[in-house]
């Protein structure tokens, strides 16, 4: 029955546009990025920094394998996501250190989308003077130079969160909607100061100041601490792995730096950390076991050589 079965898949661009596309079991990542590449016009020494994802609600990416979906590991965890009809997405895989190093402008602007939709999910922790000057280049990329045909406060709440956790968790319930306000006049008097600048010149800061940021170049997933059975979540990059508590990235409660770390372990569903003996970062034991529903994303994203 496997080698008749075909789906018709919707796939979410990064510019919000939705296409159909075909799968089998025969069908591999690599073939529809590279439909993909053809109708954006991506790079080929660029296409392989971006892949194709299924996103579940908790905002878990489960990339599409770059061979086929014929192995009965990659048929059997695929096949809930595709019969469930579940839209996939074209994303950035791996980040770099700066979107400069792409090969075409192109890129640079797909890193520039993606970021955007970090910001709107609020996994990305900037400082409230970085996030003013980051909202101020996203309203000018997006909409140019203010004709007074467009509220300006309009497009700031429909592109941005209402509140950024990563400073608004720390503001009393009645000083709220004082501090909105605060900030939306900070966002634009600067975006005012963008005037007669280039659409480009906006794309670039952003990614400038995003990629100094602690979560930048994270995906984050949802585990279990397997000694107290505390529900955390872990983000992987190319720094190291950091934990969190659910829904605070704020402030990491332990990190491991790839350097820290002797060994990985990977047994059924847990997941062990064999760090090496030197100076601890953070609140740290010796070693760290993790328990995940479905590790094997985790897995394939602390071997991948982009996270060395």
């Amino acid at each position: 029955m496997r080698d008749r079965f075909t789906k018709r898949i919707q796939v979410k661009l990064l510019d919000g546009n939705l296409i159909f596309l075909d799968i089998q079991p025969s069908t591999s990542g690599a073939t529809l990025r590279k439909e993909i590449d053809t109708l954006c016009g991506i790079e080929k020494l660029d296409s392989l920094l971006f892949g194709i994802a299924f996103i579940d609600d908790r905002g878990q990416y489960y990339w599409f394998p770059e061979e086929t979906l014929e192995s009965d590991e990659n048929f059997e965890f695929f096949e809930r996501f595709i019969n469930e009809n579940r839209v996939l997405h074209h994303r950035v895989k791996f980040f770099l250190d700066s979107c400069l190093s792409c090969v075409h402008p192109l890129s640079i602007e797909l890193y520039f989308l993606d970021v955007h939709q970090e910001i709107f999910q609020d996994n990305l922790c900037l400082e409230e003077f970085d996030y003013v000057e980051v909202a101020a280049n996203l309203i000018h990329a997006y909409v140019g130079d203010s004709n007074g045909d467009i509220s300006s406060v309009d497009t700031l709440r429909y592109l941005l969160p209402a509140r950024p956790r990563a400073f608004f968790q720390k503001i009393q319930e009645n000083m709220i909607d004082e501090k909105v306000t605060e900030i939306e006049r900070g966002i634009l008097e600067n975006y005012m100061l963008l005037r007669g600048k280039q659409r480009g010149h906006s794309i670039v800061r952003v990614m400038q100041i995003v990629e100094r940021c602690a979560t930048y170049g994270s995906r984050f997933y949802c585990v279990r601490d397997g000694v107290t059975d505390e529900q955390l979540t872990i983000a992987v990059n190319s720094r190291g792995i950091f934990v969190y508590n659910v829904g605070d990235f704020l402030e990491p409660v332990q990190w491991f730096e790839w350097k820290d770390l002797d060994n990985l372990f990977y047994k059924e569903t847990e997941f062990m950390l064999g760090l090496k003996q030197r100076k601890m970062m953070g609140n740290r034991p010796n070693s760290c076991l993790i328990t995940s529903e479905k590790d094997v994303e985790l897995q394939k994203a602390v071997n991948d050589p982009t996270t060395k």
